[in-house]
C-alpha cells in the first residue's frame, strides 16, 4: 500500500469528522472526545464509558448505544447528519483532545500535527511533487505543501469541499481498485459484470442506504429535533 495512501490521501476523511454526533433516539448527542483532563474520575467506570464516543477500553460503548442508520444515511425527509466538507478545517475535539496522548504535548493530542509529522518522518513529497507527476495543475506552484494538507486544500478549493480534487481522488481510486483487481476472489476478479440484485430507489443506481432499507426493513422513526446540525462545546459542529 503506498505510503502516499495512507499517510496522507485516505486521511482525508478526519476533515469530515464532527466533534459531536446523535447515534440514535435514545442517547444524548455526545462529543466524539472530550480531553482527558475533563473525564469523569477513574472510578466512576460507567460515567467515563458515556462521557464521548471513544473506545479501547475496558468496558467498551454502552449496549444502548447502537446506531439508528437514519441519523447517518439519507432514509427519510429528516435527512442524516451531515459530515463536514473536506478541507483545511478540522473539528476542534481531533485538535485538542485525542484520547490516551500526553495532555503536555501538543505533538500528540493534535491529530492534524500527528499526520503532518508523520508525512515528515516518512518522506513524503509534496503535494505539488505529486501533481507534477500527475501530470496535474498544481496549487500554488510555487510551493512545496505537505501532501496531506494539499489534498483537503486541493478539495476545498476546487470542489467546494465536496469531492476529493484530482490529486486526491486518483490516488485514493487507484489504491482502493488496485487491491479489488489484485485480489483474486474479489467481486471485479470473479464476477466483473455483477451488478446489485436488491431493489433500489433509484434505478441503476445502488446506495448504502438501499442496503440498509433491505437489512432493517422496520424504519427507525425519528423524534422531533433529534439528529440533523448538533454543536459541540469542543469547538465545532
Amino acid at each position: 500500500m503506498p505510503l502516499e495512501f495512507s499517510a496522507a490521501a485516505y486521511r482525508y476523511g478526519h476533515s469530515q469528522m464532527r466533534s459531536g454526533y446523535t447515534i440514535n433516539n435514545t442517547v444524548p448527542t455526545r462529543p466524539t472526545f472530550v480531553p482527558d483532563s475533563q473525564l469523569p474520575p477513574a472510578g466512576q467506570v460507567f460515567e467515563r464509558r458515556r462521557a464521548d464516543f471513544r473506545g479501547f477500553t475496558r468496558f467498551g460503548l454502552p449496549p444502548q448505544w447502537t446506531i439508528d442508520w437514519p441519523f447517518f444515511f439519507q432514509l427519510d425527509d429528516q435527512g442524516p447528519q451531515p459530515s463536514l466538507k473536506i478541507d483545511t478545517k478540522i473539528a476542534g475535539a481531533l485538535t485538542t483532545a485525542l484520547p490516551g496522548a500526553n495532555q503536555d504535548d501538543a505533538d500528540l493530542r493534535s491529530l492534524p500535527r500527528r499526520n503532518l509529522l508523520r508525512g515528515a518522518a516518512l518522506g513524503l513529497p509534496s503535494g505539488q511533487w505529486v501533481a507534477r507527476a500527475m501530470d496535474e495543475v498544481s496549487l500554488d506552484p510555487l510551493q512545496e505543501t505537505p501532501l496531506w494538507y494539499y489534498i483537503l486544500k486541493e478539495a476545498e478549493t476546487t470542489q467546494g469541499g465536496e469531492r476529493l480534487g484530482p490529486v486526491g481522488a486518483r490516488i485514493v481510486a487507484e489504491v482502493l481498485l488496485g487491491i479489488l483487481d489484485s485480489d483474486p476472489l474479489s467481486y471485479l476478479s470473479v464476477v466483473p459484470n455483477w451488478t446489485p440484485e436488491l431493489t433500489s430507489q433509484q434505478a441503476g443506481i445502488f446506495t448504502m442506504a438501499d442496503l440498509i432499507r433491505y437489512a432493517v426493513p422496520e424504519p427507525v422513526v425519528r423524534r422531533p429535533g433529534q439528529g440533523g446540525t448538533q454543536l459541540s462545546p469542543w469547538g465545532g459542529s
